[in-house]
């Protein structure tokens, strides 16, 4: 063979597509890694990846991976703009569902801001992702892209008619119940979807292997009671549900609870062994935490608390003298309306064995000079500190001072100037979608600067400083 015709010859070896040649099973699979979008974007291959996005067990319909171009700042002005992306994303959603091949279904998730006018396309959604054994239903029908501010907060109400005539005809065999399951559940999450006491009840004795029950701003959701086993059950997380009146929980095997709102008076958590993680975000203050939460804080592992009223030193205090956090080595703070860290300390103080601790800074905050001096105690098992939002303000700079000279273990500090903020999709929308976006990166990379200068020469020998 000539030498020419040997590099023919290799050329055509090497140009060969292997990876085509693979199953589909294993192709699909490396389809799911991808988001919808990108997925979809692969028929254009060949004839040979044409349809194998069809198979996709995951369908996450996702506003921000939106298939078409538009001028977010423009959808803000009218309410026209809105119906007019809406109308575009349910097309979008109609045409991959009319596409899609797939038997099962693992993941089906719907994100934005959808509302009743749009309740008949919702239904046929979760109908279509509950007759292929969805395992994981998410609804979030919340700001994908632009504040709900000015357009209708009418709540898409969840198909309690489907749970109804399930329960009904469950007994007979019918063929509604033949094409809609919800034993294959182990994930719910629904975010400004309106669920009821009823279809709460109905989720938990009708799916058997639910691991995580999430329902956020639902304003008809007034009674929560889950007593008994249900061991599956893990993961619980109900947020400002403004119409909750009653909180029980008795006998359970959650894990995780993640509680937001305002503080609720009939509220007991009873027998709950395996609970170590609480994440508590809203109206709540320091007090009511010592009502709602006093019985299960010692056993707490992880503590994460999202605080939207004043933290005074009086309150910290007194949770300081009724609390001990025995068991607590990772606790997250973030103290949105707040003038002072001080108050903080009494917190750290209530935690001996705390290990990880992460402040996430909304603003700027001040401490008089020396107040931090009068606070008695230290920090002997603290290792790593984190905090979020620094922007080199004298409170802050005080505030690290005090954690250097109480924390004898202290191995890392983390900076990071990049703002905590009290909504993630709003502050989705300021960073990408706003001429606001210069002014925040020329702002976190002045408070990089800052910390650099303040930090880099007071550190003791042996702790690692990083800025992020």
């Amino acid at each position: 063979m000539f030498e020419g015709e040997d590099a023919f010859v290799r050329d055509q070896h090497t140009s060969t597509d292997l990876i085509s040649m693979l199953p589909d099973e294993l192709l699909v699979y490396v389809l799911s890694l991808l988001t919808l979008k990108e997925s979809t974007a692969t028929s254009i291959l060949s004839r040979r990846w044409r349809y194998l996005w069809t198979l996709m067990p995951k369908l996450d319909f996702d506003a921000k991976i939106f298939p078409f171009k538009f001028k977010a700042a423009e959808y803000v002005k009218k309410k026209a703009f809105h119906e007019e992306l809406s109308t575009k994303y349910v097309r979008w959603v109609d045409h991959v569902i009319a596409l899609h091949k797939g038997c099962a279904i693992e993941d089906f998730r719907v994100y934005l801001n959808l509302t009743k006018p749009y309740e008949k396309y919702i239904d046929n959604w979760v109908n279509y992702a509950l007759a292929r054994k969805v395992k994981r239903l998410e609804l979030d029908l919340a700001d994908a892209l632009f504040p709900r501010t000015g357009f209708s907060v009418d709540r898409y109400t969840f198909p309690y008619k489907f749970l109804l005539q399930y329960k009904e005809n469950c007994s007979n065999d019918s063929q509604l119940h033949n094409t809609i399951y919800f034993k294959y559940l182990e994930k719910i999450s629904l975010n400004y979807v309106n669920v009821n006491d009823e279809a709460l009840e109905f989720f938990l004795s009708n799916c058997p292997l639910l691991q995580h029950l999430s329902v956020s701003r639902s304003k008809e959701l007034k009674t929560l009671k889950i007593v008994g086993p249900y061991p599956c059950l893990k993961h619980l997380e109900i947020m400002l549900c403004s119409n909750l009146r009653s909180f029980e929980i008795r006998d359970a095997s959650l894990v995780c609870l993640k509680y937001g709102g305002k503080s609720v008076k009939q509220f007991l958590l009873e027998n709950v062994p395996l609970l170590v993680e609480i994440y508590i975000v809203g109206l709540v203050d320091m007090g009511d935490v010592l009502l709602m939460f006093s019985s299960i804080l010692p056993q707490i592992e992880k503590f994460y608390f999202k605080h939207h009223a004043a933290l005074l030193w009086k309150v910290t205090e007194m949770f300081y003298s009724s609390v001990k956090m025995s068991n607590l080595k990772h606790l997250v703070l973030m103290p949105v309306y707040t003038c002072s860290l001080l108050p903080i300390a009494n917190i750290l103080r209530a935690s001996p064995r705390l290990q990880t601790f992460v402040l996430e800074i909304c603003g700027e905050r001040m401490i008089t000079e020396g107040e931090l001096k009068k606070t008695e105690g230290s920090y002997i098992h603290l290792k790593e500190v984190e905090i979020r939002g620094y922007c080199g303000s004298i409170g802050e700079l005080e505030f690290v001072m005090h954690l250097l000279e109480s924390a004898g273990a202290l191995e890392k500090i983390v900076i990071d100037p990049r703002e905590a903020t009290v909504c993630d999709d709003f502050d989705y929308f300021l960073k990408n979608y706003t001429p606001l976006k210069k002014k925040i990166i020329r702002k976190e990379s002045d408070a990089r600067y800052r910390a650099k200068e303040q930090l880099l020469h007071i550190l003791p020998p042996g702790i690692n400083l990083q800025i992020l």
